[in-house]
């Protein structure tokens, strides 16, 4: 009997070949059969050199592209691109060929390829006799490697014979890619070997020193200068390569060792073989098997974690509640009745309410932005499955970005976002207080805290009070947003984060990577103190987290009915769907604050800022004949306010920070100005230079 851990396994040929209509049983050299073809194309990843010299020799035309290993679709366009870049791969490869394929390459009868800035994973091999025109369409799923023709792994290879239309559709392909490919191996080498193509003592040319690399490498970018243009998407992505691949390695390795734990903990050993152990064994050792796929788990959770413990479960795409006091693991999401839903709604509305009736200002923008928050925090548990989901569908880590892990609420003091965090908490069934205090510190205690979240996979969104607003700017906060923004590959929180909107400011690569929301029309708490908490306090005692399981119940059927969780606008689309339906089924009017669109409050803000400047301080703006201004120093009263402003800018706004030089066109119409031709003739308001 054969099992996974038998000491007498029977090796089977798992390489399933079928040729012409019939399964065969061919070697290398049958597929590729340099006897009856003499031209060869083809478009894979390649083990090495040596395999690429033993399946092309015989050939007097080969025509190559280079592709991917499989496995890489994290990584895509890094590896991709650094086949430009690291030249040490083609030297490795370049060593590896015999001296005769060496030579056919110098005399381009070998041509080798590489996609530059794309990514290929096809495996198309076409065989032809220039003199016979028989020809050969070999497809399936092998590269060129030792492994995947060694019998060892599942793998398919089909191969037609004399099928001219498919041999032309398969062709047509070749040639697309082949054109939109470049060359691998640089001209020197090739230029090398024919001067001494004559010479009967020459013999392979080996690339063995870094003065010859690093020449090499200068060459290829050279040759490649005007092809390689990156957006600065594509830099981020490249610059953080190393980050990920250091990542997605530990990731492999923590998975490796828990394999090999949960294998000790549920096999046990007859003579030479292992088996399985019984429902009742493994059963005992539940608690243990826990422990090791959540090393959190020993760490008394319900002592450091208010949240409840969400997963996702990746089977059937539900989120699933661990309770670790009582050791047992339930459905979280379910259906709540329509009475359930409505009591629920209306708790929402009227706290919402509570925004208008004790407030200084009557806006409804608060009010729905609050709501906002709420839609942001219930569809939290999904969020990291949309990130990682447009990731592989677009073929880029990068674009993970324009779905933010991060909700800043930012607002005066006593404008109610922390009693907007604390009601959120009691939507979501957090433990009292309902959410997390900033860690006292600072920022340089806040980055690991927020780090430590990353380390469980409970999807539940962090909620954190108080945020030191120079979190945002600093080094440490801003390279911790950035980092976890790029890098969180699997399940992870969001984080929901109050801060002080008054002092707030972050550069731009950070401001695209969080949702911004202010919050800053203050309760009125001199007149409506007393009546204001009884009147939250009543809501308080009626929160619940039904609303938010009901929800989930909802997202989990629209994503099993093939729904997108991400429209390609808005995360928060899908949530005010179900919103709506909710009001919907209730009878309930649609609240004039319910917001139909995302809001873009940094840029308002930011834009409100410099308005004010430029209406009470026009003296200080500069205007030049060239398009430019020219901002006076003396506007800020220290490095720091400059650079709180500078960061409120608008985008094209900035032609230097030091001194501040501003492009007149874009500032305008960034701050809303139309022209100030006829205000300056008017009022004599603007210095022109």
């Amino acid at each position: 009997m054969d099992t996974l851990f038998s000491t007498e396994i029977t090796l089977t040929n798992k390489l399933h070949i079928v040729a012409n209509g019939e399964k065969v049983s061919w070697g290398k050299k049958e597929i590729f059969n340099s006897d009856l073809f003499d031209e060869f194309y083809g478009i894979s990843y390649v083990s090495s050199g040596k395999l690429f010299s033993d399946l092309t020799r015989g050939f007097k035309k080969v025509k190559f592209v280079l592709g991917l290993p499989d496995g890489n679709y994290q990584l895509n366009f890094a590896d991709s691109l650094a086949k430009a870049i690291d030249i040490e791969e083609m030297a490795k490869f370049w060593n590896e060929l015999e001296y005769e394929v060496q030579k056919n390459i110098a005399q381009e009868r070998i041509q080798i390829r590489y996609p530059l800035k794309k990514v290929i994973h096809s495996k198309i091999y076409l065989l032809q006799n220039g003199t016979t025109g028989k020809k050969r369409v070999i497809i399936g799923s092998t590269n060129l490697t030792e492994q995947a023709f060694s019998g060892l792994q599942y793998e398919e290879v089909f191969v037609v014979d004399d099928d001219s239309k498919l041999f032309q559709i398969y062709f047509e392909r070749f040639e697309e890619i082949f054109n939109d490919s470049v060359d691998y191996i640089n001209s020197s080498l090739k230029k090398k070997v024919l001067q001494e193509v004559d010479n009967e003592t020459a013999n392979i040319i080996i690339i063995n020193t870094p003065d010859v690399l690093a020449d090499l490498q200068v060459e290829k970018l050279i040759a490649n200068q005007t092809r390689l243009v990156l957006q600065e998407n594509e830099f981020e992505e490249l610059h953080s390569l190393q980050q990920k691949k250091k990542q997605m390695f530990e990731y492999q390795l923590e998975k490796d060792v828990k394999t090999k734990e949960i294998i000790s903990e549920v096999f046990k050993k007859s003579g030479k073989v292992y088996y399985l152990k019984s429902q009742q064994e493994i059963k005992k050792n539940l608690h243990t098997i826990k422990t090791i796929l959540s090393p959190k788990y020993m760490q008394k959770y319900e002592d450091i974690d208010l949240r409840p413990r969400l997963i996702y479960n990746e089977l059937d795409k539900d989120i699933i509640f661990t309770d670790d006091v009582e050791n047992k693991i339930s459905k979280f999401s379910r259906e709540a009745s329509r009475e359930e839903i409505k009591a629920s709604l209306e708790v929402i509305n009227n706290f919402i309410e509570a925004y208008k009736r004790f407030t200084v200002i009557e806006t409804k923008d608060h009010r729905s932005k609050v709501m906002e928050a709420i839609m942001y925090a219930f569809l939290s548990p999904y969020i990291w499955l949309a990130r990682r989901r447009i990731s592989i569908e677009s073929g880029s880590e990068v674009v993970k970005t324009d779905i933010p892990i991060y909700l800043v609420i930012g607002g005066k003091a006593k404008s109610g976002k922390t009693t907007a965090l604390e009601f959120i908490g009691l939507l979501l069934g957090y433990k009292a207080p309902y959410y997390f205090e900033s860690p006292s510190g600072g920022v340089k205690s806040l980055s690991p805290f927020i780090q430590s979240f990353f380390t469980t996979e409970n999807v539940t969104p962090v909620l954190m009070d108080e945020v030191p607003p120079n979190f945002f700017n600093a080094s440490t906060g801003e390279n911790k947003i950035k980092e976890t923004s790029n890098a969180a590959l699997e399940k992870h929180p969001t984080f929901i984060l109050t801060t002080n909107a008054e002092k707030v400011s972050m550069a731009h690569q950070v401001q695209r990577r969080l949702y911004y929301l202010q919050i800053d029309n203050p309760f009125d708490t001199n007149n409506f103190n007393k009546e204001m908490k009884q009147y939250l306090a009543d809501i308080k005692n009626n929160a619940s987290d039904i609303l938010f399981r009901d929800f989930l119940y909802r997202v989990r059927g629209k994503l099993n009915a093939g729904q997108p969780l991400f429209d390609g606008e808005n995360i928060l689309n899908l949530a005010r769907e179900i919103f709506r339906e909710y009001y919907e089924m209730c009878s309930l009017p649609i609240p004039e604050w319910f917001p139909l669109k995302p809001f873009d409050d940094y840029v308002e803000e930011g834009r409100h800022k410099w308005r004010l400047l430029f209406e009470h301080k026009r003296e200080m703006f500069i205007v030049r004949k060239d398009g430019k201004i020219f901002v006076e120093e003396k506007l800020f009263s220290n490095d720091e306010e400059k650079k709180h402003y500078i960061d409120y800018l608008g985008d094209g706004c900035i032609e230097r920070k030091t001194p501040l030089v501003l492009i007149k066109k874009n500032f305008y119409e960034f701050i809303g100005v139309k022209n100030d031709n006829v205000l300056n003739r008017v009022f004599g308001i603007f210095k022109i230079k």
